[in-house]
């Protein structure tokens, strides 16, 4: 936000709200409170299907990998930068070189379309199950302790973007004897 704010071309709109998250495959790695506090399972409005795209894009600095191993730490970030440069600057050079590329793009798009058409289908299907299994459990919950649920999640949500500590209430807390119960659970 520093930067945008001392920035004579950039600007948000002071009614953005912006979320902070980590990607599912990366967020399981960090600390535990970074799970509910940053999952996308947790954020209101988050999808959970994807939530990696900047992993596939920064893919190819892994072949550039090698030679800043031996680096400085300001001479590895000037190779990944020109890396980085340089694989922008040839997706700009070969935007709209030719109609190939023009009918390959849009074949893509397409594809992409496709994609995102099975993945909404998908998600239209995990929310119809979620949504059963909810209601299976919400019909044989106490109701005042339904309630009191719901409004303890409502108010750690609302509070999320001030302080991501409040959605703690959705960690799953260790039980006395959560241990033994694993080891007599039967294994199929």
């Amino acid at each position: 936000m520093a930067r945008v704010d001392s920035s004579e071309f950039l600007e948000l709109s002071p009614s953005l709200e912006i979320s902070r998250g980590i990607g599912d495959m990366h967020v399981k790695g960090h600390v535990k409170g970074c799970l509910t506090g940053y999952g996308l399972s947790y954020i209101e409005g988050a999808g959970i299907v994807d939530g990696e795209i900047l992993e596939t894009l920064w893919s190819v600095l892994n072949e550039s990998s090698p030679s800043t191993r031996g680096a400085t730490l300001a001479h590895r970030g000037e190779i990944l930068d020109d890396h980085m440069n340089h694989s922008n600057w040839k997706k700009v050079v070969g935007i709209g070189m030719n109609v190939v590329l023009y009918l390959v793009v849009v074949k893509l798009m397409m594809l992409a379309a496709g994609t995102l058409i099975r993945k909404w289908k998908h998600a239209l299907d995990l929310l119809k199950d979620t949504e059963e299994t909810f209601e299976g459990l919400s019909d044989t919950t106490d109701q005042a302790m339904l309630q009191l649920w719901e409004r303890k999640a409502d108010a750690a949500q609302s509070k999320q973007s001030q302080n991501v500590k409040a959605m703690d209430y959705f960690a799953v807390k260790a039980y006395p004897g959560w241990r033994q119960h694993l080891l007599s659970v039967p294994v199929c």
